[in-house]
């Protein structure tokens, strides 16, 4: 302990006085840090200050960041990210606990990031975000172009230039943060405000949405790996470019959105076409068109010039010609049809017998037919009354009462229940079933 601080074995504080002791002696003692965790339940109050814990395998760090030291955080606090922290520690009295206030923070290492980075990318694959068949197509010749990106930098010069010199058309630039801890938030809130703005009508020609941001380290680039980013670029219903940093670097961003460009100027050559090229097309096309429609009429001109008239009425006769020998052809046919039916006529009533004969037949044929079901049904009967007869004999066979008949009898309780056997006997009374009767019984004890 310094040697300012007086002996505390005689003296006696207060709550204020011992808690703004050891505060001063732990501000003194760490006035600056740096200390490296994992970062664990963060907090965002009104207040615009955050909260969070920092953690490793045996302790946790309460830690502040105020609201006036937020801009110079560069990125998204989430759970679990391995980060280190540059501050001071100091105490607060009214919880009786230490904490560090940073100043500043920085990932540990890239490899924290790659971690998070395929966690995320695992998780939205498995959802379908970045499936091919959910994408967008662009539209061949959109009506205007929204571009989220900062609006200083050389990125949206590039855009604009790019799209002027191939196809000028109206670009509405939407300006957001491409780096920071506000980046993903504005990024975004831009995506939805576009497309609200679309649906509502205000800004209805939006046809495309190109985000765009140029290189960066992996830090840099993080806030389009952020999920409401993916989220967003995933519900847009207007089909959007990613054109972040170069050919080589990767952010979710470009996994999710409809088509991705390797630069910012690669996105605004693919969003619009060459004017020039298109009106050279136009002009072939037109030339090509005019050839063909020279040519159709000067065909037709020959096909008519071949069907033309020299002699009209000798047109007109011979089609009264070819009338003529068709009506004498019709005249041939229908008299060879009436004779047809004349001579089918004829044949039909040879064929045909008197009715008297016919119902002899049919006469004759059900009384045949009833002398079989009779005689039929008599044989029939006969094998049933047959198998009755069996079966009644059977049955008086086996009757009780033709044991009765040969000297047996049948034992019974006052319930007139069957005693089969000796410890069938309840009480000591029963009786005797014979043939002719019943007689009453007395049990003895053997």
């Amino acid at each position: 302990m310094p040697n300012n601080y007086f002996d505390l074995s005689n003296s006696i504080f207060s709550v204020t006085e011992i808690s703004s002791s050891i505060k001063k002696l732990v501000e003194e003692s760490y006035s600056f840090v740096k200390i490296k965790g994992e970062i664990s339940k963060p907090s965002f109050p009104s207040s615009g200050h955050i909260y969070f814990n920092l953690k490793d395998e045996n302790a946790i760090l309460s830690a502040v960041i105020w609201r006036y030291n937020l801009s110079k955080i560069k990125i998204n606090l989430e759970e679990g990210l391995e980060i280190i922290c540059s501050g001071k520690i100091t105490t607060f009295s009214g919880q009786s606990k230490y904490q560090i206030i940073i100043d500043s923070i920085e990932i540990s290492g890239e490899g924290a990031l790659l971690k998070l980075f395929e966690e995320r990318k695992k998780k939205y694959l498995k959802l379908g975000y970045f499936d091919n068949k959910k994408k967008q197509k662009l539209p061949f010749l959109p009506r205007s172009i929204a571009v989220v990106t900062s609006s200083s930098g050389a990125v949206i010069n590039d855009i604009i230039n790019r799209i002027s010199n191939r196809f000028p058309l109206k670009i509405y630039l939407f300006s957001v943060s491409v780096q920071g801890i506000n980046s993903a938030k504005e990024v975004s809130n831009a995506i939805n405000k576009i497309n609200q703005l679309k649906f509502e009508k205000i800004l209805s020609d939006i046809d495309v949405i190109i985000v765009a941001r140029g290189g960066g380290s992996v830090e840099d680039l993080w806030g389009f790996n952020e999920e409401n980013v993916i989220i967003a670029t995933y519900k847009s219903k207007i089909p959007i470019i990613s054109a972040i940093g170069h050919e080589t670097d990767t952010t979710l961003l470009d996994y999710v959105s409809d088509l991705r460009a390797p630069t910012p100027s690669a996105a605004a050559e693919i969003s619009v076409p060459v004017l020039t090229d298109l009106k050279r097309k136009i002009n072939d096309l037109s030339s090509r068109k005019f050839v063909a429609f020279q040519n159709h009429i000067e065909n037709l001109r020959n096909l008519l010039s071949s069907k033309r008239l020299s002699k009209p009425k000798d047109v007109l006769n011979h089609k009264q010609q070819k009338f003529d020998f068709s009506i004498k052809n019709l005249h041939y046919l229908i008299s060879t049809k009436i004779n047809d039916c004349k001579i089918n006529f004829n044949f039909q009533s040879n064929l045909l017998q008197a009715p008297i004969i016919l119902m002899k037949d049919h006469h004759n044929n059900l009384n045949l037919l009833s002398l079989k079901y009779i005689n039929l049904s008599k044989t029939i009967i006969e094998k049933k009354v047959f198998i009755l007869n069996s079966q009644v004999k059977l049955l008086e066979a086996n009757s009780y009462e033709k044991n009765l008949d040969k000297g047996f009898g049948i034992i019974l309780d006052n319930k007139n229940n069957i005693i089969k056997k000796k410890k069938d006997i309840k009480n000591k009374e029963g009786k005797i079933q014979f043939i002719d009767g019943t007689a009453k019984i007395k049990f003895l004890n053997n």
